[in-house]
């Protein structure tokens, strides 16, 4: 098995970001309880039409999918990295975010990028093709999104996963950049080899790091210049890179006492709600109230952060298939509501 899932209590708090990254919008308004800052906040809502969803309301159990999109749009070739296509929009981060009834506990599963799946036909995007591509009975996960838009990345977890999702977050290059830089940097401790990736642009020495815009991304984006158990270049150490990093945020945003900053409070929420894309379930600065409300019983220490057990593809060293039973097994404690407890329960 290359990947298991476990309980990390340092890095816990990164799951609260996954949960909890469209809430901060909502707390500004709560807090400053101004009606012209809720309709100004409601404007900088960005909707798309999801299929696949519950679509439900905010409160008992909830399945998020959060994704992040690599989408070029907006920049020139190679602004970002090699890669000179500007109309790509696979999905560079895939989290399953899982909330207990009351809210007060949650799970958050990574999903590999790399990993083969089997992926449904579905409706093509406009800048891809037309009509239906698909199925595949063998498709790189992260892939979906590209081919099919958010409803094709939702229908492609279900399947993966036999969880049906509630609701879809996304977020892309532009938009982490501009929060980063929202909550002034966010310093990261780099050892003493350091990073190096050219591919992404990461140039750091062994030590400390405020890193802020272009650095921030290319350092969560970086999968040439981190290695873990001799997997170098893949996405697992990488994972293991972002979720230090939203750490990091957390930490900082608690330590400096962010969110009694009614000011500074609200650029972060006009940056958020600016920067997120929802589904039509959460199509408003109220829903997304409602959702911050739901989530006032959630601590850090209740959050759990798994990555979603694989092994490497024989037919493709570069590539991940799901781990079986393992994978089972974690999709069904989803389903269960089944707390972790460190490792897998006995089959």
């Amino acid at each position: 098995m290359q990947s298991i899932g476990r309980r990390l209590s340092r890095l816990a708090k990164a799951g609260y970001i996954a949960c909890t990254v469209v809430v901060v919008a909502a707390v500004v308004v709560a807090s400053l309880g101004a009606y012209a800052v809720y309709r100004r906040l409601d404007g900088n809502v960005s909707v798309v039409k999801v299929s696949g969803l519950s679509h439900r309301s905010v409160y008992g159990a909830q399945n998020v999918l959060v994704l992040g999109s690599q989408t070029r749009e907006g920049q020139r070739a190679g602004d970002l990295g090699s890669n000179p296509a500007l109309n790509t929009s696979n999905s560079d981060n895939l989290l399953l975010v899982h909330l207990d009834p009351a809210h007060t506990h949650a799970t958050v599963l990574s999903i590999p990028r790399d990993t083969m799946v089997y992926e449904p036909g579905c409706k093509a995007r406009r800048s891809v093709g037309t009509g239906v591509l698909g199925p595949y009975q063998s498709a790189i996960i992260d892939g979906a999104m590209n081919i099919g838009g958010p409803s094709c990345a939702v229908s492609t977890v279900r399947d993966l996963t036999g969880i049906t999702l509630d609701h879809f977050v996304m977020f892309n290059f532009n938009s982490f950049r501009a929060m980063v830089d929202t909550i002034g940097g966010v310093e990261v401790c780099v050892p003493r080899s350091g990073y190096h990736d050219p591919y992404s642009g990461l140039n750091l020495s062994g030590g400390k790091h405020l890193l802020t815009y272009n650095q921030a991304l290319a350092y969560v984006r970086t999968r040439h210049g981190v290695q873990a158990g001799g997997d170098a270049g893949g996405d697992l150490p990488r994972i293991e890179l972002q979720q230090a990093f939203m750490s990091s945020v957390i930490q900082k945003v608690n330590s400096q006492g962010i969110l009694s900053n009614s000011v500074q409070l609200l650029k972060i929420a006009d940056v958020a709600t600016r920067a997120l894309t929802v589904d039509q379930g959460l199509d408003s600065a109220g829903k997304l109230l409602g959702l911050a409300r739901s989530l006032t019983g959630l601590h850090a220490r209740n959050v759990t952060l798994l990555t979603m057990p694989t092994i490497t593809d024989p037919a493709d060293i570069n590539r991940l298939l799901p781990e079986e039973p393992a994978d089972d097994v974690i999709f069904q404690m989803v389903l269960d509501g089944q707390a972790w407890h460190g490792r897998l329960p006995v089959l």
